[in-house]
């Protein structure tokens, strides 16, 4: 399910986190309760939107979920009361582990949070991971590979791809809820529409369906990025060429290509459709 509305959700984790944090005045050992608010807007988002734009598919699905980021983008930008407008929602700190008002021990160095950053990153990969291998997620291959198949073995397959769009927009708004905790500020650079375009290359760049290419895609993408923009000012022409060339020579992504030069001679432990709906049936 291709979206260009992601950044609606990493925006409403930033700002849910950022609001209840500056607004709400918590000390820094509760800002883990802003975090968790800012995970929950997220997922209430990704139910709303999802359950909307859901109703269409392809290219239609893509434009219904940029238009909702726009709209959410406006709102920011003209809520100033909550959201500060185009100068951002500041006095926003790092979180602390220990009891109100005794902090044990705070994030505030760029190490720490880092370190803090790191665990919540692998943790979460843990929990995508166990969501792939589980009943749900090989109903999920199943819809990706035959949407009707599926329906004819009686999945709600509407229902499951609501779910899937909910989970997608929570762990988007963990990410945005984060940002601000290292910045110290939210700012309408969180809903733009084109940190929606660099999730998708970093999917697009890592190699669709799998776990880890996107983590490879979104290094490979800031490294080139960062590296070309030093020695140029209009950094974004040789890049998108680049881009370009790599999804017109390497469709599978980075990963998804040396997959398939590894198992280009072996394809016997690859499952194939009738398998995948096998192991959904059983």
């Amino acid at each position: 399910m291709l979206t260009f509305g992601h950044a609606a959700f990493f925006g409403l984790g930033a700002y849910g986190a950022g609001v209840v944090i500056v607004n709400l005045n918590v000390p820094p050992t509760l800002v883990w309760v802003g975090l968790l608010f800012g995970v929950l807007i997220a997922a209430i988002g990704g139910l709303i939107i999802g359950g909307l734009a859901l109703q269409r598919e392809g290219t239609y699905l893509a434009l219904i979920t940029l238009g909702f980021a726009q709209l959410l983008w406006f709102v920011a930008f003209q809520w100033r009361s909550v959201t500060g407008g185009d100068d951002g929602l500041v006095g926003v700190h790092k979180p602390a582990i220990g009891l109100p008002g005794a902090p044990i021990y705070e994030f505030r160095s760029e190490i720490a949070f880092y370190a803090l950053a790191l665990v919540i990153f692998l943790g979460s990969m843990f929990i995508i991971q166990r969501i792939r291998n589980s009943h749900f997620g090989k109903t999920l291959n199943a819809i990706r590979e035959n949407e009707n198949r599926a329906e004819f073995l009686g999945y709600d397959t509407h229902r499951y791809k609501l779910a899937t769009f909910i989970i997608s927009a929570a762990f988007s708004g963990l990410a945005g809820a984060l940002y601000p905790l290292f910045l110290t500020i939210v700012g309408l650079k969180t809903l733009h529409w084109q940190l929606s375009g660099e999730v998708n290359f970093f999917v697009l760049l890592g190699g669709v369906g799998t776990l880890t290419g996107p983590v490879l895609g979104a290094g490979a993408y800031l490294l080139i990025r960062d590296s070309i923009s030093a020695w140029v000012s209009f950094w974004q022409l040789p890049v998108g060429l680049l881009l370009i060339a790599l999804v017109l020579y390497f469709p599978e992504g980075l990963l998804g290509t040396a997959k398939d030069r590894l198992e280009s001679g072996d394809s016997s432990g690859k499952p194939g459709h009738g398998e995948q709906f096998e192991e959904v049936a059983d």
